[in-house]
């Protein structure tokens, strides 16, 4: 696995989190409430091959939209969510 093939969709009022520590070099794409399965697959690196929802809220199952589609897709691209 290369570091740089790993991507946190991450939403946390926080810049750090473990993950940061144990993969620094992990691509972070930054969450927003407006995001949609489309354009965070529009974000993504071409290699990504893992893909870790890191979202720091009170009820994140339904963010982000669609997640489901998203997971789905994403796992059609042969990454690991």
């Amino acid at each position: 696995m290369r570091e740089d093939q790993f991507v946190v969709y991450h939403k946390s009022p926080f810049r750090d989190a473990l993950i940061f520590n144990v993969l620094p070099q992990a691509r972070r794409i930054r969450a927003g409430f407006d995001d949609t399965p489309a354009t965070i697959l529009d974000r993504l690196p071409h290699d990504t091959r893992f893909f870790l929802y890191h979202i720091d809220l009170t009820k994140s199952g339904a963010f982000p939209q669609s997640r489901t589609e998203l997971t789905q897709a994403l796992l059609g691209r042969e990454s690991r969510c």
